[in-house]
């Protein structure tokens, strides 16, 4: 099953507009026969809307069935059973037919235009970071790499330290001397090791699984960068399987990230009130990021816009209301806004949150968008 990499997002956005036909379609493919039943009711029903759309343009036409039937039939012979969301590029006649597997649901999305939307693509990519676990006790470790709520990646490590035995007067406080050595030796061990990981997978965030006691030992031997990223400590068995570890950490990580993002929302709510490099609204935050000075992307996950592109400079505006572009007074275009602005985001590699936003919330006044500046 090939999930998604921040690589497979660069190449998508690398592939850029062409004269073709371009499909870029997000599915729930549930294995469960209700939600199946419904995907296969919105698929049909957007084929057909679409073979409306170009029923006057043959060549079109007849190059958007390439594409559907290509997509229909992965969707009939290769897709796995277990497969609960699907992400599928492609442009035929370009040679482009690229397709994502996940153990999540999405939400049905069908667009057809002459580029790729990466919109829920980066939203997968953004919301959810790779993170490392680490299962420690006296004498094991294990090092696990995880992504899209899976083990990608595992590394263990075993130390021969010998078991406690009671023994008498100075046998007994040599004893203790040597197994402490051996298990802080251990400890050290392992910490260099997960330097290492770290340095070459880059997580996002690093939970710990261990006994309090030597939890807090072993992050005494973590350099400052690594306990940095540590987000969660607690207790599980060193031999639980990897995707047992994943399942029930789950809930505990999501619950960290949505604390972590009513964090971030507050310092923006804050910065903004304040005026201290930080804007907020769609206007304000798109000319901003056009200019180059957005350090953080802030954007609610259903943020939907339209707006104008202009077909001479590409600069963009948040109206759909203006005669010609006010810079070079080329013609514009309609455009969907929020797909631009994560395109742009995403090229440029600035960071961005992805947030849940309700009506009421803050960032409901803002447009469901705002961003920290660089200056």
């Amino acid at each position: 099953m090939k999930t998604i990499e921040r690589s497979d997002l660069d190449q998508i956005l690398a592939i850029g507009s062409t004269d073709h036909v371009f499909l870029s379609v997000f599915l729930g493919t549930s294995p469960q026969e209700k939600n199946k039943r419904e995907t296969g009711i919105f698929l049909k029903k957007k084929i057909r809307q679409f073979e409306k759309f170009y029923a006057g343009q043959p060549a079109r036409l007849a190059e958007f069935k390439r594409n559907a039937d290509r997509l229909r039939r992965w969707l009939d012979e290769d897709l796995a059973d277990d497969t609960r969301g699907v992400a599928v590029f492609s442009s035929v006649d370009r040679g482009v037919f690229r397709t994502f597997e996940l153990a999540d649901r999405l939400p049905n999305r069908f667009v057809v235009g002459n580029s790729p939307a990466v919109g829920p693509l980066a939203q997968i990519v953004e919301a959810l970071p790779p993170h490392c676990i680490v299962l420690v006790d006296q004498k094991h470790g294990r090092i696990l790499s995880g992504y899209l709520w899976r083990v990608l990646e595992e590394k263990e490590l075993r130390e021969d330290v010998p078991a406690k035995i009671k023994v008498g007067g100075w046998s007994q406080m040599r004893f203790q001397r040597h197994h402490h050595d051996k298990v802080t030796h251990f400890l050290k061990d392992l910490a260099e090791e997960l330097t290492e990981f770290v340095a070459k997978e880059c997580p996002d965030d690093v939970v710990l699984l261990g006994q309090e006691r030597i939890l807090a030992e072993f992050v005494r031997l973590l350099p400052v960068s690594i306990q940095r990223k540590v987000i969660l400590t607690d207790q599980m068995g060193m031999t639980t399987t990897g995707a047992d570890v994943v399942r029930r950490l789950r809930p505990l990580i999501e619950a960290e990230l949505a604390r972590s993002v009513e964090g971030l929302l507050g310092r923006l709510e804050d910065q903004i009130r304040h005026d201290r490099l930080a804007v907020g609204g769609l206007e304000e935050t798109l000319g901003c990021l056009q200019e180059g000075r957005v350090e953080t992307l802030v954007v609610s996950r259903d943020l939907s816009r339209r707006g104008l592109r202009c077909t001479g400079c590409g600069w963009l505006f948040a109206t759909t209301d203006k005669p010609a572009c006010d810079w070079c007074s080329g013609a514009l275009e309609g455009v969907d806004l929020s797909e631009q602005m994560v395109e742009m985001t995403e090229k440029h590699r600035t960071p961005i949150e992805f947030v849940q936003v309700a009506d009421g919330d803050f960032m409901s006044y803002m447009d469901g968008v705002g961003a920290f500046l660089k200056y």
